[in-house]
């Protein structure tokens, strides 16, 4: 009776165990087709670009400085001079190296700011088709950690329920036989 009752047990958890319904998706590929990320994407680059014209203005008035204290130096310039130069021109790198250190933080920010809710808004997709179709497990496939691709692939689902556009089949060569 004991191993009846320890048999019935074990092919329970067994039979649940087996009924777990695995699925996939790449997220990045359902952040990257949202419309939402052309308009970030825009916005980024303004940002990029705004940073990007700050920088060569400063990098024309180094150049600037630096041609003059190189002619400073030929003219045989005073000491106090040309040390004063040099402090201005190590303060103008130190500036630039400032500002671009700066800019990849701002930047850096403002991309997450921007695409959390384009983040969650995926997650919550990805959530509900989930639960609709009774899934077990979701794996993102986009993030490399995937050791065996098995399951169902659930990202055109899951575009249904964002609202994108699934994209058109890739046409299939015909195979050649020799």
């Amino acid at each position: 009776m004991k191993k009846f009752i320890l048999l019935t047990a074990v092919l329970t958890i067994y039979t649940a165990a087996m009924a777990q319904k695995l699925g996939h998706t790449d997220g990045q590929a359902l952040l990257l087709a949202l419309p939402e990320m052309s308009k970030i994407d825009s916005s980024l680059q303004k940002q990029t670009k705004e940073y990007e014209s700050t920088l060569n203005t400063m990098k024309a008035e180094y150049d600037v400085k630096i041609k003059d204290f190189e002619a400073s130096q030929t003219a045989n310039a005073p000491q106090a001079i040309l040390q004063s130069k040099a402090r201005v021109i190590q303060g103008l790198e130190q500036n630039m190296v400032d500002l671009q250190e700066t800019a990849n933080s701002d930047l850096a920010a403002s991309r997450d700011q921007m695409l959390r809710p384009l983040i969650d808004k995926v997650n919550k997709a990805i959530d509900a088709v989930a639960k609709e179709n009774d899934f077990t497990y979701i794996f993102d496939s986009g993030t490399g950690s995937l050791l065996y691709l098995g399951g169902e692939d659930i990202t055109l689902m899951v575009m249904d329920k964002l609202g994108i556009k699934k994209p058109e089949p890739k046409p299939v060569a015909p195979k050649t036989g020799k």
